[in-house]
């Protein structure tokens, strides 16, 4: 097992798969180091939010993980384009109502919670405004480097045009480049899973590049 020299080696998964232990291990048989991005992030930013609800006497525990990418959260998009997503979730979402009853006796409001909320917003605004440098070079770096290495994406019209016509207005409407082949082409591609392999592809057929503006 080896790794080219200046190159990361990014393990990515669900939530409790193993990602930190195989990355550790990983690290370890290399004879370098594993940065846990979670970790990290919680660190330059998170901290903040402890030293607020310190100053209110507020308790406060992680308890549970999610998914990021669960599109109901809101921030999968964001973090597809660079920036950091953060979620804060607080005490039984909509079956809480106006107050619930915790398992020490007591009692947490919805008023309660949405104090809570602001405050942590409002402290990570004040992390990310104090590394403002920090978070700016790396979003650029990040869109100077994304696509590196990752092959094009090619969509060839199937019987139902509207399919693919709906798909790609979607990606032109986030911004997305997708250019349109005028005529008949070859080249070597691997299909998707599913898919049959072709190295014809015909007019009309679409094609996504991995190095977007």
């Amino acid at each position: 097992m080896s790794a080219r020299p200046g190159r990361a080696l990014a393990f990515i998964g669900f939530m409790g798969a193993g990602k930190s232990t195989a990355a550790r291990e990983a690290a370890g048989a290399l004879g370098t180091r594993a940065v846990d991005v979670d970790r990290l992030v919680e660190q330059r930013l998170g901290c903040t939010v402890e030293e607020a609800f310190d100053r209110h006497g507020w308790s406060y525990f992680r308890r549970e993980g999610y998914d990021e990418f669960y599109p109901g959260y809101g921030v999968s998009w964001p973090i597809l384009t660079g920036a950091v997503g953060m979620t804060y979730e607080q005490a039984g979402h909509s079956r809480a109502g106006l107050a619930i009853r915790r398992p020490d006796g007591t009692l947490l409001t919805l008023r309660d919670r949405a104090e809570h909320h602001r405050t942590s917003g409002e402290a990570t605004l004040r992390a990310a405004v104090r590394r403002k440098t920090e978070l700016l070079l790396d979003f650029a770096r990040f869109h100077r480097t994304t696509g590196e290495g990752v092959p094009d994406v090619l969509l060839v019209p199937g019987e139902d045009a509207g399919r693919i016509e709906a798909l790609v207005a979607l990606l032109r409407g986030q911004g997305i480049r997708v250019e349109q082949a005028e005529r008949a082409f070859r080249a070597d591609a691997r299909p998707h899973d599913g898919f049959r392999a072709r190295r014809e592809f015909p007019a009309g057929t679409y094609r996504v590049p991995a190095r977007q503006p």
